[in-house]
């Protein structure tokens, strides 16, 4: 071969080479969309957030819903104990089973799911059933109040309003048990790198399906009742000129509601996109579960906020709850008067019988126990 030859191949080499650049494979930037989308720090903001929340959540709302059970309890009037024994009542049921959960969500938010497979299933159970039951019959109530207020149901007598309410608790306790079947089924104790976690394992059609029941069950279907019974209530405010008083608790209602729980709804909503592979940029995905966190801390602050609301908005059940904080101090003051007045008068009988056993003892002092005693015989009395 003539070097001239292999001059020339060197060249041609050194072109190929050089129009072929191969750099590109190993930018990060590019490869970055085929990473596994990495969420530590979401784990360790959880970590911190989420226990602490549980528990303020958890002791407040057994402190307000109990000040509740002591309303219900309080009531004497029949036809106000059978309103309040299906709608507020079941609602107040439902947050109390919602409100058992959430030590063990602190718990497992800390730490690995410690409490085994079979309590995995059934905390699920009961959380699902709370949060399921608590929105609709929150949202009963209001329409019962609504109706009451049309003199519906109000003219069939009393035998009949306690057969509507049992019929109206048992469909929504029964639909609120059909709605967290699935959880039933699909959740599971799971151990993955040494951890032990509680978590749904379904597939992606039944994962889109269950946050979509999420928004319709928990949110659309309560915000759909609340809204429609204010407007009904203002439409027949305004054509009767009857008192504001109920529109404006069902307003109030109404807007804390939707206040409570659109943001986690939205954000849920969100999520199904994602399901979906609409949105899939891993930056969108750690802040949709960033917002998932902090807005189910808002929705689920429920279970001390309505109890409370309840207790305010409404004149009559405040009254009562007062009413029995008031007796309470005052059945305790009366008790305290009581003891102290009683171990006064055993010093007094005491001092008096100390004070005759000295006169006697020593007749020569007679004269100055005399002053003494009625010194001290008005503290003695």
């Amino acid at each position: 071969m003539d070097v001239s030859d292999h001059i020339e191949e060197s060249d041609l080499a050194r072109v190929n080479e050089s129009d072929y650049d191969y750099s590109d494979y190993y930018l990060l930037e590019e490869l970055a969309d085929f990473w596994p989308c990495e969420k530590h720090h979401v784990r360790k903001i959880s970590r911190y957030l989420l226990p602490v929340f549980y528990s303020v959540a958890c002791a407040l709302g057994f402190l307000a819903n109990l000040g509740l059970v002591l309303v219900c309890t309080r009531r004497t009037s029949t036809r106000i104990r059978l309103r309040m024994a299906v709608h507020p009542a079941c609602a107040l049921c439902a947050h109390l089973l919602f409100t058992s959960t959430l030590p063990f969500w602190a718990v497992y938010a800390a730490r690995d799911w410690i409490f085994g497979a079979r309590a995995c299933k059934a905390v699920t159970l009961v959380y699902a059933v709370g949060l399921y039951g608590g929105n609709l019959f929150g949202a009963c109530a209001l329409l019962r109040s609504c109706v009451d207020a049309a003199c519906a149901l109000r003219c069939t007598g009393r035998l009949g309003n306690a057969r509507r309410n049992a019929a109206w608790c048992a469909c929504v306790w029964t639909l609120a048990c059909l709605a967290a079947v699935p959880h039933l089924s699909f959740v599971e104790e799971s151990h993955f790198h040494g951890e032990t976690h509680c978590s749904y394992h379904y597939t992606q059609g039944w994962k889109v399906y269950m946050r979509l029941q999420l928004v319709l069950l928990v949110f659309l279907v309560p915000f759909l009742i609340f809204l429609g019974s204010s407007i009904a209530l203002f439409l027949r405010t305004r054509s009767s000129g009857c008192s504001s008083r109920m529109l404006r608790r069902a307003i109030i209602s109404t807007g804390l509601f939707f206040a409570l729980w659109f943001p986690y709804t939205l954000v849920l909503t969100l999520h199904v996109l994602q399901d979906l592979h609409i949105v899939s940029e891993c930056g969108s995905s750690v802040h949709l579960d960033l917002a998932i966190q902090s807005t189910e801390c808002i929705a689920f602050s429920h279970v001390f906020i309505n109890p409370v609301a309840y207790l305010l908005l409404n004149r009559r059940a405040w009254r009562t709850f007062w009413a029995k904080c008031v007796s309470s101090r005052e059945y305790l003051l009366d008790s305290s008067e009581n003891t102290d007045s009683v171990s006064s008068q055993d010093s007094g009988v005491e001092l008096r019988a100390l004070q005759n056993f000295q006169s006697f003892s020593n007749p020569e002092n007679e004269r100055g126990t005399a002053e003494k005693q009625c010194h001290l015989l008005p503290y003695a009395t």
